[in-house]
């Protein structure tokens, strides 16, 4: 349905001439397309149709919103295939994209970043130690940030990881992604993740740990990475109970008034 609220002089009377009808100006003028192409035929433009008509005025070929919306589907199906073909060299990649719809797919807004995944699965798959993620992220990316779980590719990477593992977890806490890693022996950034302590021996396999040794003689507070306790087996504290904190400046002053007590500080939420 054509639909004309207002219609100026001019399209009146050229509408007026064609349907034989008489048109007001600014009164509303309706028609169907319909009784346009059975009109359009009686004049010395038959046969052309409108569709015709329509194409030569645009210049370009008229579809459908449904031809349009098939093509569309078509075009992606063409791309999942496509991209699916090419996941043939990681058998676990494959498998999970072929288990994935076409909606969790389109997800993504680059496919190649499915493609990014599975070189990086398949380098890992490969490893026999451990590999810290920035350096798998190298090796298969040449990006050593290109799997930060706060970009696109990281995030359906540690997709990828949930069905290695059969994990059907849905939002993932940082505390679940960091599990994900050290599950697929991945390494995470563990420089960043850190706290405060005062008050406790570190034990490695071949006994006390001399650093923190060092830090409880003179009575001083340290930080501890993530990546410093990778050699550590055992954390003994020297005084009992433990005081658990996470407000810095009350950790301080409890360390210098208690430089015996042992005293952990999160710094606010614990990384």
């Amino acid at each position: 349905m054509v639909i004309l609220r207002e219609p100026t002089e001019e399209e009146c009377y050229e509408l007026g001439g064609f349907f034989a009808r008489t048109f007001l100006p600014k009164q509303e003028i309706r028609f169907s397309l319909s009784d346009f192409e059975k009109t359009l035929q009686t004049t010395k433009y038959a046969p052309l149709s409108l569709y015709d008509l329509l194409s030569g005025y645009f210049q370009e070929d008229l579809i459908t919103n449904r031809t349009r919306k098939q093509k569309q589907k078509e075009h992606q199906q063409s791309i999942y295939e496509d991209t699916l073909s090419r996941l043939s060299f990681c058998q676990d990649a494959y498998n999970w994209l072929k288990t994935m719809s076409m909606a969790a797919f389109q997800s993504a807004k680059n496919p190649e970043t499915y493609i990014s995944c599975a070189k990086a699965l398949s380098l890992l798959q490969k490893q026999k130690d451990d590999i810290r993620l920035s350096v798998l992220a190298m090796m298969a990316l040449g990006d050593p940030h290109g799997l930060d779980a706060e970009k696109e590719t990281g995030r359906i990477f540690l997709r990828l990881l949930q069905y290695c593992l059969h994990d059907e977890t849905g939002t993932l806490s940082a505390e679940m992604k960091l599990d994900l890693y050290i599950r697929m022996h991945i390494r995470p950034d563990a420089i960043s993740s850190f706290t405060t302590m005062q008050g406790f021996h570190f034990v490695t396999k071949d006994g006390y740990h001399p650093a923190y040794e060092g830090f409880l003689q003179q009575k001083e507070y340290f930080l501890v990475s993530l990546s410093q306790l990778h050699s550590i087996t055992t954390v003994i504290p020297v005084h009992l109970p433990v005081f658990l904190l996470e407000n810095q400046m009350v950790f301080s002053e409890i360390a210098a008034r208690l430089p015996v007590a042992s005293v952990i500080c999160t710094s606010g939420q614990m990384k």
